[in-house]
């Protein structure tokens, strides 16, 4: 079974396959579309000329990774064609606007390194461009205004419009402006039915009203608020501002007829659109949640997430680069290289499912390239001292910053984020708890002699240097007929908790000979106490 599924208002019951060339589609809840592909030899939709693009949120939230993942592709898109890529905040829903959404926005661009070339525009202060192009639909009677009372709407929803106002009088029309305080909403006629269009992602595709409705989908442009809907604004800006390409959800893909319909009412040529597939949960086939915290963009950056983890997990959400080039590198792309890769043809049509350990694999992959550069070294070792500091109560001086350093030049790869430090390195900064062991220490104790493991600590303490472990090492072994695994382990016990991770010779080297041979007489006054 073949799927497309075009937002969360419309649900997809089934595409049947009737020839090698049509799918029919049936829609729930709002309407019953014809879905249908023509299938021919692929030609590239990748556009060889600059083109514009834009970005256009609504600061009623903060931003999450389906957003970013938009903007990521309309900003690829205009730096790869060397066109334009423009910031615009499609602000005309009053009662929606959050004051701290804007600078959310502007904050995500600016840590993503999405420099734009126009903008930030917002809608809610071109409410005069509006007024004149609402004034040139309602000349020519392809849009009225609308009195009908908030219940009557409501009541219509569901069934559509019954043009109540479509073919009122100006005497009439000039009653309703006094009885309801000048207030009222626009609309378009909408037309008996809507053209087919091309989507570069989904191929042709014809989406119709309800057959079954008795009224009119006559969409709403001007609120009675005076201020235009989404719909209306965004023809008349995309249009105004050159745009090219529209890079979208796929849940507005049952939108765009209207829109197209917008664009030959005003005799202007509609952009370019694709529509790019849902991303949904791993755990199951649902939407991603936005009313989920986590997954906005600046609260993974507070839990350690870098931009370039999240910008080249976000870019694979639904696009893919050559075969050979992914595996070369393993998936692993920095904005730049993102930049020269992007190409329409490499986008993919069917549901995305969002998986955080990817992420996390990303994220190693770039805090490594950090801990190797060493200006970002040291700007995480800034991060990471004052948290260390206040964590274990150790005055932020030079030996701090030295040790963060070293630990992280020398372990730092097995760090997912930099916000697992203190947990992951714990013990370079404190005793281990002997006494609060994991089970997997308790179970190494209770399994092997207590007695070879206090010998071998014994032997240890004044002889354990970094600098000649191995020496040491095979000396212990052969004096005590111990095996090596079991000195290893009886080591990291003593010093580290038997946390595994760092090798034993770097724990050395990082704690000192002191503090070394310090937690070895703890760790045998602890065992001999057992």
């Amino acid at each position: 079974m073949n799927r497309l599924l075009l937002g969360r208002n419309y649900k997809i019951v089934s595409i049947p396959r009737i020839s090698s060339k049509h799918y029919v589609t049936n829609w729930t809840r709002d309407y019953s579309s014809l879905l249908s592909h023509k299938q021919s030899k692929k030609v590239s939709v990748q556009p060889n000329y600059p083109v514009v693009t834009r970005f256009a949120p609504s600061p009623t939230g903060s931003l999450h990774i389906g957003s970013l993942r938009t903007a990521l592709y309309n900003f690829l898109l205009a730096r790869n064609t060397k066109g334009k890529f423009i910031l615009r905040l499609e602000d005309t829903d009053r009662t929606r606007l959050k004051p701290e959404a804007e600078q959310n926005i502007y904050d995500t661009m600016k840590w993503c390194g999405f420099n734009i070339d126009e903008g930030p525009i917002k809608q809610s202060e071109r409410k005069e461009i509006y007024a004149e192009h609402i004034k040139k639909l309602l000349d020519k009677g392809l849009a009225y205004r609308c009195f009908c009372s908030k219940e009557k709407l409501e009541a219509s929803r569901l069934d559509g419009y019954d043009r109540h106002c479509l073919h009122l009088t100006e005497e009439q029309i000039s009653t309703e402006m006094k009885e309801n305080n000048g207030k009222f909403i626009v609309r378009f006629k909408a037309p008996e039915k809507y053209e087919s269009f091309a989507d570069l992602l989904h191929g042709e595709v014809n989406i119709q009203d309800r057959k079954d409705r008795i009224g009119y989908d006559d969409l709403v442009l001007v609120k009675s608020d005076g201020m235009p809907t989404y719909h209306f604004a965004n023809v008349v800006d995309d249009h105004l501002m050159g745009v090219t390409h529209v890079i979208r959800g796929d849940e507005w893909l049952p939108s765009t007829p209207k829109h197209i319909m917008l664009y030959k009412a005003f005799g202007w040529t509609a952009p370019k659109f694709i529509h790019i597939p849902l991303l949904t949960s791993v755990e199951s086939d649902k939407k991603l949640s936005k009313r989920r915290n986590d997954a906005s963009v600046l609260a993974l950056k507070e839990k350690g997430i870098l931009p370039e983890a999240l910008i080249n997990f976000c870019a694979l959400l639904g696009w893919s680069p050559p075969r050979d080039v992914a595996q070369r590198n393993h998936e692993c792309f920095t904005l730049e290289e993102l930049t020269q890769l992007f190409n329409l043809d490499h986008l993919t049509k069917g549901n995305v499912k969002v998986d955080n350990s990817k992420l996390l694999f990303f994220n190693k992959h770039f805090l490594q390239k950090r801990i190797d550069n060493e200006e970002q070294l040291n700007e995480l070792v800034l991060n990471v001292v004052p948290k260390v500091s206040a964590l274990f109560g150790i005055p932020i001086e030079v030996q701090l910053k030295e040790k963060v350093k070293l630990i992280l030049k020398d372990c730092g790869h097995c760090l997912n984020t930099i916000n697992d430090f203190q947990e992951e390195f714990s013990y370079f900064f404190k005793l281990p708890d002997y006494t609060g062991q994991s089970e997997e220490t308790q179970k190494f104790i209770k399994g092997s002699n207590k007695d070879k493991i206090i010998s071998i600590l014994e032997a240890s303490r004044t002889k354990l240097q970094s600098s000649t472990i191995q020496e040491t090492i095979s000396e212990i072994t052969k004096t005590l007929g111990v095996s090596k695994k079991l000195l290893f382990q009886s080591l990291r016990f003593a010093l580290s908790g038997n946390v595994s991770g760092a090798k034993i010779h770097v724990i050395l080297d990082i704690l000192g000979d002191a503090e070394s041979r310090n937690r070895l007489e703890v760790a045998i006054r602890y065992l001999k106490t057992m």
